[in-house]
């Protein structure tokens, strides 16, 4: 967020618009989405000065993406969110019903600002195989077998304890027992 002399520029976090009619027909909202998803509008920023609120940003051509980027702006009613008037520099943008208004239309209404602290590290995230290999919802027993077939005996050593492993069928009342003095 900028600000300046009582301006203040925003360049996420947008408030959802509307338009006061239905401004696109389905064709045009799909076109519009196609040219969201490719990455094609860039640029978007919301300028609020005195109440009165302009959304700016730029839209890739889809065809000739080495030509110079379409204009668009919105001028939306600072209390209702409506907009009031639009252009884009493209031929068919002058009652700004085209696919790049229905892009930014589009990118206004579902534009969340994500930082990057709000994804999980990719070093703290599981890899594919072991997401594959231990699925959520299973319990232990389903993801472990355990076989009783050798218990461990304690047999005390000089620095360390060693282990002796015996049959599974050896009786509890074999293994030693401590007594305290």
């Amino acid at each position: 967020m900028a600000s300046s002399s009582g301006k203040i520029t925003l360049y996420g976090g947008f408030q959802a618009i509307s338009f006061p009619t239905d401004q696109f027909r389905e064709a045009t909202l799909s076109k519009g989405k196609d040219l969201l998803h490719a990455g094609h509008v860039q640029g978007v920023r919301e300028e609020q000065e005195e109440g009165k609120v302009t959304i700016y940003a730029e839209c890739l051509p889809e065809t000739k993406v080495r030509q110079k980027p379409y204009q668009l702006e919105f001028q939306v009613n600072s209390v209702t969110r409506k907009v009031t008037d639009g252009r884009c520099s493209c031929p068919a943008g002058v009652t700004y019903n085209c696919k790049h208004s229905a892009g930014l239309f589009l990118l206004i209404n579902s534009e969340r600002s994500t930082g990057c602290t709000d994804d999980r590290p990719a070093w703290k995230r599981p890899s594919k195989k072991a997401q594959n290999l231990y699925p959520k919802g299973e319990s232990l027993s389903g993801l472990f077998s355990f076989t009783p077939a050798q218990r461990p005996q304690f047999k005390p050593g000089k620095n360390h304890l060693n282990f002796a492993l015996l049959p599974a069928e050896t009786p509890q009342s074999s293994f030693p027992r401590h007594r305290r003095t």
